[in-house]
């Protein structure tokens, strides 16, 4: 399971690893996971993986399968291939958990999409009462945005191929994980002008607060089978920069995190991933194919003036 090891010398460029240590000088950790779904509510962790660089520049790893004491989806296992008998005789993550959280110390933490990945972690240490540090967390996804714009996506498998990254586990934890430590460090080194504090920190230890229990806006809670069926509806949200009343999403996933519990989903107009401060959600409700296809394109035209 944990392996303190070389990664191997070819994972970092001289000039990536240089950027990665002048900007994390005591190392930072790329962690991934796979999951039975897409909410932390409702669904379980099956394989967890970590890469650490060390203030060295030495890489060690931790990897392991997760034994989620439920059956897992065979959709899931279609894009993972994992399976049932290969996490069966694996350890829970109740068993596990305290020997990852040795492994990152108080390193700063690296996801691609971290909210997704952070969700599950933080509520299932939320969920068991257990003690979850207050590591900065940075996302890759969040600064390739910012760094390496205009493209059609930032998906980890686009970017990995836009930026000619060699074949890699795509949808297994220790692949992603270092396939996530790459594009960051491409983007440190493509973009220099970048500040990875305000473009890549999702969130930091001053802004750290204790996880309360996950409390549904009213509005929201008929909508459970649609966030976990990830059927599009309307969101009227208090907030941010898309001046609609309405705004048309697919939910994901309902996030625990440390400021707060957010809706995490795509917005079907900007085609970009964002999280929805639940407290910020006035009202929720269904729409028809005809009405989301117009408001999309409403969206669309109002984003172009």
């Amino acid at each position: 399971m944990l392996k303190t090891q070389s990664f191997g010398p070819n994972l970092l460029g001289p000039q990536e690893k240089k950027a990665l240590l002048k900007a994390f000088p005591e190392g930072l950790i790329a962690l991934d996971l796979e999951t039975t779904g897409l909410s932390p509510l409702l669904d379980h962790i099956i394989e967890l993986a970590a890469v650490k660089i060390d203030a060295h520049g030495q890489f060690h790893l931790f990897e392991t399968l997760v034994n989620p004491k439920v059956p897992i989806p065979p959709q899931v296992t279609a894009i993972h291939h994992i399976t049932d008998e290969m996490v069966g005789k694996a350890k829970t993550l109740e068993e596990v958990f305290d020997d990852f959280l040795a492994f990152t110390g108080d390193l700063p933490l690296l996801a691609h999409n971290a909210p997704f990945d952070l969700g599950f972690l933080m509520f299932f240490s939320h969920r068991q009462k257990r003690y979850f540090p207050g590591n900065d967390i940075y996302c890759s996804y969040r600064l390739a945005r910012k760094g390496l714009k205009n493209l059609e996506s930032h998906s980890l498998a686009f970017l990995a191929k836009h930026l000619g990254l060699p074949p890699f586990a795509h949808h297994r934890a220790l692949g992603d994980a270092s396939a996530c430590l790459k594009i960051f460090a491409e983007c440190l080194v493509k973009t220099p002008g970048l500040c990875v504090k305000t473009h890549g920190l999702l969130f930091s230890t001053s802004r750290y607060k204790s996880l309360r229990n996950l409390e549904l806006p009213p509005c929201l809670r008929p909508f459970l089978g649609e966030i976990a069926s990830q059927t599009p509806f309307l969101i009227s949200y208090k907030g941010g920069t898309l001046k609609m009343p309405e705004r048309p999403i697919k939910p994901s996933a309902l996030l625990p995190l440390p400021q707060g519990p957010f809706l995490h989903g795509l917005c079907l107009i900007s085609r970009q991933h964002k999280s929805f401060s639940l407290k910020k959600i006035e009202a929720v409700r269904a729409v028809g194919e005809e009405e989301l296809e117009r408001l999309i394109a409403k969206g669309r035209e109002l984003i172009k003036k």
